[in-house]
């Protein structure tokens, strides 16, 4: 029921029973003070400690029994609205200070976590580097295969996994692939164990740091790395055939051993579609692989 409502039937239920007091403060800020005529549509009661309550009709405050009294005119309606508005202004600037006091704290908290943890991060990096080079020198001649030989090689390829280890099976295939395709270029050089160290991860990730006791520049020139990723599958209805589609995306970074540079980078991405997953994912890699030996002459012009 609306204020206006309530009050045109407040000489009705004055009648019947007892008038109930209804609390209207908490809406101060959109209430009918006055009817068209003037005459008060709100009263209210004052307390030191708990400021104005106001009411929807006369009679008495419930809490203190003191008689209400109405907004009579613009002045005292102008006097409520502004201790209402002093006090909203007060409840906003405690919870702005509130609100600065807990973010400081939680800026500090962070700060200081953010600090252990880094701290921690580096200490790990540093065991694992220092565990890294020492491994590195009691093992170094178990990093290169034997059939590397002694010379330096010009380029070797090594084929990464959709889970990031060496795939040493499939790099002999991409290396004769490519070399048929012109560019001068060596199969797996480097051994699982190597490959699979943080020096190996740290020179792809163009770092050097912590490849110390280990040179893999004495062995090769450039680094041809080839990231697969697995493929990803969906369904596609192709003139009324519910066939399945399957996505990969490679990238092949060329990489200088001696400074850990990237010189050049280029993304393969192919499709293939099939009648199964299998069908559709093999002509997605066959692909991939055919845009790979396309790719021999720009990694060849880039390695020279």
């Amino acid at each position: 029921m609306s204020q206006f409502q309530w009050a045109a039937q407040r000489s009705i239920a004055e009648r019947i029973r007892p008038v109930e007091q209804q609390e209207i403060t908490s809406r101060w800020q959109s209430l009918q003070w006055f009817t068209q005529e003037g005459s008060p549509m709100v009263w209210y009661s004052f307390a030191a400690t708990s400021g104005y309550h106001l009411y929807a009709s006369p009679g008495h405050d419930p809490q203190t029994n003191e008689e209400l009294r109405p907004v009579a005119d613009q002045a005292t309606r102008n006097s409520i609205i502004k201790a209402f508005q002093t006090q909203l202004e007060a409840a906003a600037k405690q919870a702005s200070l509130e609100a600065d006091e807990n973010a400081k704290t939680l800026a500090k908290e962070k700060q200081a976590h953010d600090d252990a943890m880094r701290a921690a991060a580096e200490q790990e990096r540093k065991n694992h580097a220092i565990a890294a080079d020492e491994a590195a020198a009691e093992e170094i001649h178990r990093f290169v295969y034997p059939s590397a030989g002694e010379s330096k090689h010009h380029l070797s390829i090594v084929v990464l996994s959709a889970d990031g280890s060496a795939d040493q099976s499939i790099s002999p295939k991409y290396a004769e692939m490519l070399r048929s395709s012109g560019l001068k270029c060596d199969g797996p050089i480097f051994t699982p164990e190597f490959t699979s160290s943080q020096g190996f991860q740290r020179l792809i990730s163009n770092s050097r740091e912590g490849v110390q006791t280990f040179r893999p520049e004495n062995y090769v020139s450039y680094l041809l790395v080839v990231k697969e990723s697995s493929p990803a599958q969906s369904h596609q209805t192709i003139a009324g055939t519910d066939m399945i589609v399957s996505d990969t995306n490679w990238t092949v970074d060329l990489i200088a051993v001696e400074d850990a540079r990237t010189v050049r980078s280029w993304t393969i991405s192919e499709r293939g579609t099939g009648f199964s997953d299998a069908e559709s994912a093999k002509l997605a890699i066959t692909r991939a692989e055919q845009h790979l030996a396309r790719l021999a002459p720009d990694i060849q012009a880039a390695s020279m």
